[in-house]
C-alpha cells in the first residue's frame, strides 16, 4: 500500500543548545518591560501578561538580537525544508509571562504566514502548548484509533523545555493550558508576514 500525506500541518521543533547564555539577561529584560507598563494586548479572555502591541517589538532591543537571529535562522530552515518561499523580513516579536492559573485560549495568527514560540524560562512542569485541527476533530471521534500518533491525531501538545523553539504555519490553532506552578513561565512569540 502507498500512503500519501495530503495537506499536512507541520510543526518544526528546534533546540537551542546555547539557551543558558542569555536566558537570565532576557528574563530580566522581560520583567523590566513589564514594570514599565509596556502596553499589552488585552483583548483576550485570558489575562496573561504579554507585550504584544503595535508600539513595541523585541526586534527593537539589541539584547534580544542574538536569540532572535537564531530564531530567524531556524524559521528560514523550516521554510526551506518545506520548500516554502516566503518573505520573512516583515516580522514582529513579543513576550508572555504566565503566572499561576494563567492560560491562553485557542487562537491562530491570521495576519501572518509563519509563527514561532520560544520557551525562554520555566520548569519542565510548566504549562504545555496545545495544537488542534478543529476540522479533523469533528471526524476524529468517528474512528476507532488504537494508538494515537501525529498522523492520526486531531490534537497534540508540546511540553515546556527551556531553549525549545516551535515553528508552524500561522493558521494552526494553538493554546497554552493553565499554568499551575508558582514559578513563572516565560515565552517569546514571533510572527512573520
Amino acid at each position: 500500500m502507498i500512503t500519501l500525506k495530503l495537506f499536512p500541518k507541520i510543526l518544526g521543533v528546534f533546540k537551542n543548545e546555547n539557551s543558558e547564555i542569555y536566558k537570565d539577561k532576557l528574563t530580566k529584560k522581560c520583567y523590566y518591560y513589564k514594570s514599565k507598563n509596556i502596553k499589552k494586548c488585552d483583548d483576550w479572555v485570558s489575562k496573561v501578561y504579554n507585550s504584544n502591541s503595535t508600539e513595541f517589538s523585541l526586534y527593537e532591543d539589541d539584547d534580544f538580537k542574538e536569540l532572535l537571529d537564531w530564531i530567524d535562522e531556524k524559521v528560514f530552515e523550516y521554510c526551506e525544508n518545506l520548500k516554502m518561499k516566503t518573505n520573512l523580513s516583515d516580522k514582529y516579536a513579543w513576550f508572555n509571562i504566565y503566572k499561576k492559573h494563567d492560560f491562553q485560549e485557542y487562537h491562530s495568527h491570521p495576519e501572518s504566514t509563519i509563527s514561532a514560540i520560544y520557551y525562554l524560562k520555566g520548569s519542565e512542569k510548566s504549562a504545555k502548548t496545545h495544537f488542534i485541527d478543529f476540522e479533523y476533530q469533528k471526524m476524529n471521534h468517528k474512528f476507532n484509533i488504537s494508538d494515537y500518533n501525529e498522523d492520526n491525531s486531531s490534537s497534540w501538545y508540546m511540553p515546556f523545555e527551556e531553549g525549545k523553539l516551535l515553528v508552524f504555519r500561522s493558521d494552526m490553532f494553538h493554546c497554552v493550558e493553565q499554568h499551575t506552578l508558582k514559578t513563572d513561565r516565560i515565552s517569546l512569540a514571533i510572527n512573520y508576514k
